[in-house]
């Protein structure tokens, strides 16, 4: 698809179909008493969100659950064939076991930390130089990381300067350039 046609999409169908939907919301909303209106435009406004989480949520579950009823090429039904060998191998409830404690142990010990720094971080006197520290690398997003470590490991044909950080380190010492 052309940048264009994914530039119209973007400034005029989504828009649109938005306002198609807000209007379509208020015209259902006319024909219902003014009683039932604040009871009904919430359900309304959640629906398109509620479609969603259903239709990238519970779908691939529901999938998901029926897969694990069947043996291993999906083909037959084998009902809770799969779920007595489960729980019925010490192997498998050895690592059902380790997951079941990381997935405790970890959110608690994360959790606990997490709690711990904020409470000592808002007691300090340096309380904005603290909050400043732990919170600017959240500020940095994922693609300007990405941008930046671009830059540090970029490559230019031997002969030509090395505008990389690290290339350009490695050909002062009078290594070539790595691509």
């Amino acid at each position: 698809m052309s940048k264009l046609v994914t530039a119209l999409i973007v400034v005029i169908v989504v828009p649109g179909v938005l306002v198609g939907y807000i209007w379509l919301t208020e015209q259902v909303l006319r024909l219902v008493s003014e009683r039932m209106k604040p009871r009904i435009r919430p359900w309304l406004w959640l629906a398109p969100a509620l479609g969603l989480l259903g239709l990238f949520l519970v779908y691939p579950m529901i999938g998901t659950v029926i897969t694990s009823l069947q043996d291993k090429f999906g083909k037959k039904f084998v009902g809770l064939t799969n779920y007595s060998w489960f729980f019925g191998s010490d192997d498998a409830l050895t690592a059902l076991k380790n997951n079941l404690l990381w997935l405790v142990f970890l959110t608690l010990l994360t959790v606990g930390i997490g709690l711990l720094v904020a409470v000592l971080v808002d007691r300090v006197r340096y309380e904005s130089i603290a909050k400043s520290v732990i919170f600017v690398p959240l500020a940095i997003s994922m693609v300007a990381a990405g941008i930046i470590w671009l830059y540090m490991y970029n490559y230019n044909p031997p002969g030509s300067p090395q505008t990389g950080t690290l290339n350009a380190a490695i050909g002062a010492v009078g290594v070539g350039p790595i691509p």
